[in-house]
């Protein structure tokens, strides 16, 4: 795992190497032109540092960058959890014993 601001501070051509960070802790031009140059083989990411992804995002032509929406949270069991945790709620409020109250 490479961590810091800038990819080509990986010591430049790193195309045996696999990088998994967050996009935000990499440089975005640091990351297009190492790709683009062939430095850098193939980048994949489920977070950006500004989501939705602007149109104008470099990464978004770049061949072999693989962008992902970021729903790992989103399994079946964990939206499973959710919606029975909605439900405890209503339930709770209805019986007059609110419960997770934010205020």
């Amino acid at each position: 795992m490479i961590l810091g601001g800038d990819i080509g501070a990986a010591g430049g051509q790193i195309p045996d190497r696999l990088v998994t960070t967050a996009v935000a802790v990499f440089q975005l031009d640091g990351i297009t032109a190492q790709r683009e140059s062939g430095q850098l083989m193939a980048y994949g990411a489920d977070v950006m540092s500004v989501e939705p992804p602007q149109p104008s995002n470099p990464l978004l032509r770049c061949p072999n960058a693989y962008l992902t929406p970021h729903i790992a949270w989103a399994t079946f069991e964990a939206r499973q959890r959710l919606m029975q945790i909605a439900v405890d709620n209503l339930q709770c409020f209805i019986d007059g014993q609110p419960q997770n109250v934010v205020g």
